[in-house]
């Protein structure tokens, strides 16, 4: 029995290396001025970022840039039984959850509108997008990304990024296909 408690206990020490060794590092840089001062450039920036041809290496150092330290990205999910819920992504598991399918199938995401709401120091960003595996390929999602966002007196920061997909019975709404700021 103790053979057995020893085999099993290295088999999960030797899969828990094996996924610890996939993940990827991301460094940590400075921002660019111009991605982080504006509402506008920070928008496209994070979807600049995030999008590239099959092969290409994504920009997740650029990326990180965007958020804060504890920045958030949160799927709205619906199951096949028809239950809605959350998934909740560091930026880490986030990069880590996407950046071999970017890489395999290519990822590029391009927003269709925006409306932005601005109070004191805080905003909120709606924001429509459709994606394709290539630039002027068939489009493989559509949905809309509700972006908030702090200004700390010198930049802004993505502190959370909430997204629902587009399906039957959830189009996309009209007001949020076109670019209003």
């Amino acid at each position: 029995m103790l053979k057995v408690k020893f085999l099993f206990a290295f088999f999960i020490l030797v899969n828990a290396t094996q996924l610890l060794a996939k993940e990827l590092q991301i460094k940590d840089v400075d921002a660019i001025k111009a991605d982080v001062t504006t509402v506008d450039g920070i928008i496209n920036t994070l979807y600049d970022s995030i999008s590239g041809p099959k092969g290409q290496k994504r920009q997740w150092e650029r990326t990180k840039t965007l958020g804060i330290p504890s920045v958030q990205f949160v799927m709205a999910v619906t199951t096949k039984n028809g239950s809605i819920s959350t998934k909740t992504l560091t930026f880490s598991d986030y990069v880590n959850w996407v950046n071999d399918y970017f890489l395999k199938n290519g990822f590029v995401e391009k927003e269709l509108g925006r409306k932005v709401t601005k109070y004191g120091n805080i905003a909120h960003v709606l924001s429509s997008y459709e994606s394709r595996h290539e630039v002027g390929g068939k489009v493989i999602a559509r949905g809309v990304n509700s972006i908030q966002l702090f200004f700390d007196g010198k930049r802004w920061w993505i502190v959370s990024i909430l997204w629902d997909s587009e399906r039957e019975g959830n189009p996309i709404p009209q007001a949020l296909l076109s670019l209003t700021h």
